[in-house]
């Protein structure tokens, strides 16, 4: 058989169990205040907007603070913006090339030509009679 727990030591472990629970809360809360103020501190140079009440004034920091999604989308407009721009000045400069290089091109084939000696391909000025497409 065991024995009957002592109820006044029951109360007792109880009362200190609730007083651990109380206790472990303050501690939790002074943790984040102390998080919450080391925020506050670090951020005194250039504040964020969203732990400050007044209107920050344009101009007054270098940093601008945006939502992440904000940043996303003008990330996504200037890509777009450039790759609309893209194709046109590819185009163009493909062109440009094309052209600068035919010249080159047709320059380089005439020195060439110049350098090689003329070849002819002799043949005869009357028909020779004989048949054509049979061999012995």
């Amino acid at each position: 058989m065991s024995p009957t727990p002592d109820p006044q030591t029951l109360k007792e472990d109880a009362a200190t169990l609730q007083a651990g629970r109380i206790e472990r809360a303050d501690f939790a809360q002074e943790s984040a205040a102390e998080a919450t103020e080391a925020e506050r501190s670090r951020l005194a140079t250039d504040p964020d907007p969203t732990l400050t009440e007044g209107r920050i004034p344009r101009g007054r920091t270098e940093v601008e603070w945006v939502r992440p999604t904000d940043l996303a989308a003008r990330g996504a407009g200037g890509a777009l913006g450039r790759s609309t721009e893209l194709a046109p000045q590819l185009h163009a400069a493909v062109t440009q090339f094309a052209q600068q290089q035919r010249g080159k091109l047709q320059q380089r084939l005439a020195e060439r030509g110049a350098e090689l000696e003329p070849t002819t391909v002799e043949q005869p000025r009357t028909p020779v009679v004989g048949r054509d497409g049979v061999s012995r």
